[in-house]
C-alpha cells in the first residue's frame, strides 16, 4: 500500500514538474517576444533621434543661408524703388513690379526659416479675426498679380485674443501653399468661424488634392512635393497653431482640391 501511495506520489510531482516545465517554457518565449519588441522599440526610437538631430542640423544650415540672403534681398529692394524714381516706360514698371513680387516670396521663405529655427515668442493680445485674416489676404493679393486666382473670404466677426502677426504668417503660408497648388487659376476659398471656445481657419484650393501617402507627412520639416518648395510652410503652420494650444488638419474635398483647417483657442490660457 506504501508502495502505491509513493508511485502515486512520484507521478504526481512529475506531472507538476512537467507544468512548472511548460510555463517556464511559455514565460521563456513570452519574454524573448517582449525583448524583441524591446530591441524593435529601441532602434525606432534611435531613428527617430538620428532622424531629428539630422533636421536640427539641416536647421541650422538653413538658418546660416537665411541670414545671408536677407541683407541681399534688402538691397534689391532698394534699388527696385530706385528705379521705381526714374521715370519708367510701362513695360519697365511692369517688369519691376514682377521683380518686387519675386523678391517678397522670396522674403517670406526667409523668414519661414528663421522662425522654424526658434523657439516661437507668442505675444497674445486682443484683435479681430476678421484683421489678421484680411491682412494676410491683402499680402497673398500682392504676390498673385494678374493670375486667374479668385479670392473668396467669409470671417465671422468678434474678437479673438491670439498673437496676430504669427497667426497672419500661419494664414498668409496657407494661401500660398493653396495659390502654388492653382497654376491655372480656380476659386481660392478662405472661412473664419468663431463659437465660444473655438476659432477655425480654412483655407480650400482647387488643386489636384493631396496624395492620400502623403497625408501624414505633411507638416513634417523639410517634406515638400514641390520642385521649388522648401518643405517649411505648413511645418512653421503647425509650429504656430501649437504654440498657440491649437493644431492643424489637411484633408482632401470631396469635390476636388484640399482643405487645411486650423483649430486655435479664442482664448488662449
Amino acid at each position: 500500500m506504501a508502495g502505491i501511495q509513493s508511485q502515486a506520489t512520484f507521478h504526481e510531482l512529475l506531472a507538476q514538474y512537467d507544468l512548472a516545465l511548460a510555463r517556464l517554457g511559455q514565460s521563456h518565449d513570452e519574454l524573448l517576444a517582449r525583448v524583441s519588441e524591446l530591441q524593435s522599440e529601441v532602434a525606432r526610437k534611435n531613428d527617430l533621434l538620428a532622424h531629428k538631430e539630422r533636421l536640427a542640423a539641416l536647421g541650422e544650415v538653413a538658418a546660416g543661408v537665411a541670414h545671408e540672403i536677407r541683407n541681399p534681398l534688402g538691397g534689391i529692394r532698394l534699388y527696385l524703388d530706385l528705379l521705381d524714381q526714374c521715370g519708367l516706360s510701362a513695360d519697365g514698371a511692369a517688369t519691376v513690379e514682377k521683380i518686387r513680387r519675386v523678391v517678397s516670396r522670396l522674403d517670406r521663405v526667409v523668414r519661414d526659416v528663421l522662425l522654424h529655427s526658434r523657439e516661437l515668442q507668442v505675444q497674445a493680445r486682443g484683435v479681430t479675426l476678421c484683421s489678421i485674416i484680411m491682412d494676410a489676404v491683402n499680402c497673398a493679393a500682392q504676390e498673385m498679380g494678374d493670375g486667374a486666382i479668385t479670392l473668396d473670404v467669409e470671417v465671422d466677426e468678434g474678437q479673438v485674443r491670439l498673437d496676430p502677426d504669427l497667426t497672419s504668417r500661419l494664414v498668409l503660408n496657407l494661401l500660398a501653399n493653396a495659390v502654388q497648388a492653382m497654376p491655372d487659376g480656380g476659386t481660392l476659398r478662405v472661412l473664419g468661424r468663431l463659437t465660444t471656445e473655438c476659432c477655425t481657419i480654412t483655407v480650400e484650393d482647387e488643386g489636384p488634392g493631396i496624395a492620400p501617402e502623403r497625408l501624414g507627412s505633411l507638416f513634417s520639416p523639410f517634406f515638400t512635393t514641390k520642385a521649388s518648395g522648401t518643405g517649411l510652410g505648413l511645418s512653421l503652420c503647425r509650429k504656430i497653431a501649437q504654440a498657440q494650444g491649437g493644431a492643424m488638419e489637411a484633408e482632401n474635398r470631396p469635390q476636388g482640391g484640399a482643405r487645411f483647417i486650423c483649430r486655435l483657442p479664442r482664448v488662449r490660457t
